[in-house]
């Protein structure tokens, strides 16, 4: 994989906004503040922030990782060929240190083209999870002018695949699973 580094994997334009070295965004890392880590399998393009310069077709990423761990906090976003964010994981720390998967977002659409955008979406579940095995499952399906939304409670849930490391700095193969 093809990393990229950065404030913000901009998924519309498929660029990272922004661009930083590697080195530089593993000391913002390091320290705890905001950066993002873009994989793909050729290149990703960057651009500065309000920048017109931009390449002609730029190649999608496979996953986007937002890191702030000042704040305890890491999303994970996965994306099809074309670039159409199709889930996304979010983690909060908890008291032990550990990552704890509090949320997955999975986003299905009516037709996969290169101008499907994230927002065309036409069925979205959420899974929400405590790490006291307690969870829930919103279901938004659009329908005509509107969106339906069904929700379910439960107990019980087996949550043992939810817990991750904090990852060092270059190790995102477990947090960036899609399969769990």
């Amino acid at each position: 994989m093809h990393l990229a580094y950065g404030n913000l994997w901009n998924n519309d334009l498929k660029l990272m906004i922004d661009p930083v070295p590697a080195e530089d965004a593993k000391v913002r890392y390091e320290r705890g503040d905001e950066v993002m880590v873009a994989a793909g399998r050729v290149p990703l393009a960057g651009v500065e922030a309000g920048s017109d310069d931009r390449p002609d077709e730029p190649e999608p990423a496979v996953w986007s990782l937002y890191a702030e761990l000042d704040r305890g906090y890491v999303e994970v976003e996965f994306f099809n060929a074309f670039g159409t964010r199709e889930a996304t994981y979010s983690f909060q720390q908890q008291d032990d240190g550990r990552l704890f998967l509090f949320e997955v977002s999975e986003y299905d659409f009516e037709r996969r083209t290169p101008e499907t955008g994230d927002w065309d979406w036409s069925r979205v579940e959420e899974h929400s999870f405590e790490p006291d095995g307690s969870s829930s499952t919103v279901v938004r399906t659009k329908a005509g002018s509107g969106t339906d939304v069904a929700m379910q409670e439960y107990t019980g849930t087996d949550v043992e695949r939810n817990w991750e490391p904090v990852p060092a700095w270059g190790d995102w193969d477990s947090i960036t699973r899609r399969q769990r």
